[in-house]
């Protein structure tokens, strides 16, 4: 019987939160340098960043990075009572603090950007599992896939290699029609090549 998303997601949730801090801290090292080392950072002045969370790749390095660089970097916050998220511009880790799902967020008292204004050079989500075609799998509260949606700059994902699902062994995700496709994806072993067009 085939795998329903949330059973799927489940699935690979476990996998990530078995890993150790250690190796969330290495294997993030890892894939966060094969993105530092990208064209898509390397020519980026502005950028929309998460924080991780239940061992998703964390991100402090790029924060690192784009800070020293001069880079702009915005950071999401939930708004209670709204579908969608805020982005928020973010200099320190001092400004970040518990929000929604008890994840750091900005204040929402710093510059607000839209990432659908044009002014992004990429965005940067993290996901539970992903295809070869691009399809990302979420947390299926649809935040990230409605923001997307309207996103016109590279859409990148940090990921591990287990978290790209073996298309022989398992097929490719379910997908909707609301779901958002990643352009580039970076793992540990460096940018996953992806055959977008097969959809």
């Amino acid at each position: 019987m085939k795998e329903t998303k949330e059973e799927i997601r489940e699935r690979y949730i476990e996998m990530r939160e078995a890993l150790s801090e250690d190796e969330v801290v290495s294997v993030s090292l890892d894939v966060q340098s094969t993105f530092i080392s990208s064209y898509l950072f390397e020519d980026a002045k502005r950028i929309a960043l998460y924080v991780s969370a239940r061992n998703e790749v964390l991100t402090g390095l790029i924060f690192t990075r784009a800070m020293e660089e001069g880079k702009e970097v915005f950071f999401p916050k939930v708004v209670e009572g709204e579908p969608h998220l805020r982005f928020f511009k973010v200099e320190s880790r001092e400004e970040l603090s518990p929000g929604a799902y008890d994840i750091l967020e900005p204040s929402g008292e710093s510059e607000e950007a839209s990432l659908d204004d044009g002014s992004f050079d990429c965005v940067i989500v993290p996901g539970n599992a992903f295809d070869i075609r691009g399809v990302r799998l979420g947390y299926g509260k649809g935040y990230y896939d409605r923001v997307l949606a309207k996103v016109n700059c590279p859409k990148v994902a940090l990921s591990y290699v287990f978290q790209m699902v073996n298309e022989k062994e398992e097929g490719l995700l379910p997908v909707e029609d609301h779901d958002a496709i990643i352009d580039c994806i970076f793992t540990e072993s460096g940018e996953f090549e992806l055959t977008q067009g097969s959809m």
